[in-house]
């Protein structure tokens, strides 16, 4: 692709977390030893069946968000925090910018 460019990720220091809580207040010690699945969406496009199939080591699938978006925390199925990505010790990380708004 012409435009692609290679992006780079803000190193961040785990060791000096925000003082906001990233959820609202409940009574956590109900909850504190469960573990949950949570994962990042970073983006998606729509694409025909023969152009993945026809998809090879090496080609770029543009997809529809701008580097500079906010990506999605989904747990379940629920977007429950929107962030960006950065750097972590050498692995990918998100930097919570927006917590969802109850319902």
């Amino acid at each position: 692709m012409e435009n692609m460019k290679t992006v780079e990720f803000t190193n961040v220091d785990e060791s000096t977390p925000s003082t906001e809580p990233a959820l609202p207040a409940i009574d956590v010690d109900l909850f504190k030893d469960l573990q949950a699945e949570v994962e990042v969406k970073i983006g998606n496009t729509k694409m025909s069946v023969g152009q993945l199939f026809n998809s090879k080591q090496g080609d770029v699938i543009k997809l529809e968000q701008s580097v500079d978006a906010d990506v999605e925390l989904v747990l379940g199925e629920q977007v429950v925090a929107k962030g960006q990505l950065v750097a972590v010790e050498g692995n990918f990380g998100l930097k919570i910018t927006h917590i969802a708004a109850k319902d």
